[in-house]
């Protein structure tokens, strides 16, 4: 797994950072060794790569529709500024951090799963973001969006009139801006628990508001796959 992550890395260094909204770099995989995916996360938070890590959540899959992925790693930064510095670090010339680079292609070298897919996604659009880093349960929607301006606008609306009915979970919206084939955006609802989630989603789905969004949207947005979540584990960014 480290070794794919730490590829894509390499393919990123020579894009462009053109993005400043929050950045997520999302890898799904399949693997029967959980707690050895955990472990390997936990050792590059605590070494000298930690520094340059922002923060990581890893999840386990409760439901993934189609995907035959186990497990999904989110790795967040605040902006691309934060992204590129830690590209610096690792892959860079003069910015190159000698002991985090050594640590980085260490990690090259330990890989025992393999991730599915390497994504890179833009938050758009967040609700009760203050709220993220506390929820364990994640309900995921992969989609294709034709008009994503159109899209935008309507999530923005479904999203004032039921807020109400998470009040301690949150959500977002993001674009692919980074693989995924024919993904374009994905929304994310988080909340405490499992029963809140669900309680969320059937109340969001029976409301007049979300018959309007689905009116409005249902010309340019198709949804690719489903999925649920529960969070194994957090690491922060160490200074």
């Amino acid at each position: 797994m480290i070794r794919s992550i730490t590829l894509f890395l390499t393919v990123l260094l020579s894009q462009q950072a053109y993005s400043l909204g929050k950045v997520h770099n999302v890898y799904p995989f399949a693997t029967g060794t959980p707690l050895m995916a955990y472990s390997q996360i936990n050792s590059m938070f605590e070494g000298p790569m930690g520094k340059y890590m922002g923060t990581a959540y890893l999840y386990t899959a409760l439901f993934d529709g189609m995907n035959p992925a186990t497990h999904g790693l989110v790795i967040e930064h605040s902006d691309m500024e934060s992204y590129q510095t830690t590209l610096d670090a690792f892959l860079g010339g003069e910015k190159k951090d000698p002991t985090a680079a050594m640590a980085f292609y260490m990690a090259q070298k330990e890989g025992i799963i393999n991730p599915l897919a390497s994504l890179q996604h833009e938050v758009l659009m967040s609700v009760s973001p203050e709220n993220w880093s506390k929820n364990n349960y994640l309900l995921v929607f992969d989609m294709a969006v034709k008009d994503p301006e159109k899209y935008a606008k309507a999530w923005k609306k479904l999203m004032n009139k039921t807020k109400k009915y998470n009040p301690s979970g949150s959500a977002i919206l993001a674009a692919n801006i980074a693989g995924g084939g024919p993904m374009t955006h994905a929304v994310a609802i988080s909340s405490n628990s499992y029963a809140e989630l669900m309680d969320t989603m059937d109340k969001t789905f029976s409301s007049d508001s979300y018959k309007e969004f689905q009116a409005s949207v249902g010309d340019t947005r198709t949804v690719l796959n489903r999925s649920a979540y529960q969070r194994m584990g957090k690491w922060s960014q160490k200074d």
